[in-house]
């Protein structure tokens, strides 16, 4: 369940960046896609450390890593593909602080 928790979260990871890079290659800003980069990539890099550093949460986090892959890719997968949205970079904000959110209830819970 570990290495498929971290594989998980790997690929969420790659897609997730993947996505935004996607929806903003027409910005002409490079330094602000790379601060969405840093921040679209933060969450995933959060849980894979907490993953390895936590030891009592490690089956709450194991099971989180996918759903958040999952969650995230989906999302992602909607504002890049799913109908034209005025402002589809709120989206690549919302998610990984949601996902934050998510981390953060998973160590309080887990304690």
């Amino acid at each position: 369940m570990r290495i498929l928790a971290r594989v998980a979260a790997c690929a969420g990871a790659a897609g997730s960046l993947s996505l935004m890079v996607y929806v903003g290659r027409r910005n002409p800003s490079p330094l602000l896609l790379v601060i969405f980069a840093a921040w679209v990539i933060a969450p995933f890099l959060g849980v894979l450390f907490a993953g390895l550093v936590w030891k009592r949460g490690g089956a709450m986090l194991h099971g989180l890593m996918p759903l958040l892959a999952a969650g995230s890719l989906a999302i992602y997968g909607w504002a890049a593909f799913g109908p034209p949205m005025a402002k589809p970079a709120g989206v690549f904000l919302v998610v990984p602080a949601a996902s934050w959110l998510l981390i953060g209830a998973a160590a309080l819970f887990s304690r």
